[in-house]
């Protein structure tokens, strides 16, 4: 019987999410114990890529907090999961709230010997000579509507040659409406730079996407 298969109620969950049922289907996941939850994270995962698809994005940071892999994947709203890159947290396809790698033509990893604030930073290696592609990475980040952020990073650049340099955006889920961005990063070699990026969520908004992107190239 359904209510006797653990794994049938994971799947019977992500079928009713998937015909629009959210709330049915949502209430069938939590039938399900924590150790079975775990168990069936390949149904969470589609569950949370189906919710986040629909921008049901406190529904999804639910279910994915069910299924984290360690506590500091764990998603909270207004907290950028593993911000500072101290915490030897997965990225991924695989982890929903947190750095997509957008671009396979940059290496991009941590570097464990140099950051800010703490030991670590996020970098990026440019060493093509075609074209790139726009988008570099992204991350999607919980937030409370109709409020006012400011979302602060630091950058530094060593032996950076480019005519469109990375840069930050901060934009909407539903349309991708650029909320805010940042200047290209700097040419040649530079110290950490403080950037502040001030930017408003709309009224209806559950998360806003954090892209690292190429500049355009100048005429």
């Amino acid at each position: 019987a359904l209510a006797n298969r653990v794994d049938s109620r994971a799947n019977f969950a992500l079928y009713l999410v998937n015909r629009g049922k959210f709330e049915e289907g949502l209430k069938m996941w939590s039938t399900l114990t924590a150790s079975e939850k775990t168990d069936n994270k390949a149904s969470g995962d589609q569950l949370v890529a189906a919710l986040i698809k629909v921008n049901r994005i406190y529904n999804a940071m639910t279910v994915w907090n069910d299924i984290a892999p360690n506590p500091s994947s764990r998603v909270a709203i207004d907290r950028i999961v593993d911000g500072s890159f101290e915490d030897l947290s997965n990225y991924g396809p695989q982890v929903a709230f947190n750095w997509q790698v957008k671009n396979r033509q940059i290496q991009i990893d941590i570097d464990p010997d140099r950051g800010h604030t703490g030991a670590r930073s996020l970098r990026m290696i440019f060493q093509v000579r075609s074209r790139l592609d726009s988008i570099i990475a992204t991350d999607l980040v919980p937030i409370s509507p109709d409020m006012q952020y400011d979302f602060e990073f630091y950058v530094r650049s060593e032996k950076l040659q480019s005519g469109a340099t990375p840069l930050v955006q901060i934009a909407t889920v539903t349309d991708g409406s650029v909320l805010a961005a940042s200047p290209e990063a700097p040419n040649g070699d530079k110290d950490w730079q403080r950037v502040v990026l001030s930017f408003k969520t709309p009224p209806k908004g559950e998360a806003v996407i954090v892209k690292i992107i190429r500049g355009e190239c100048a005429d």
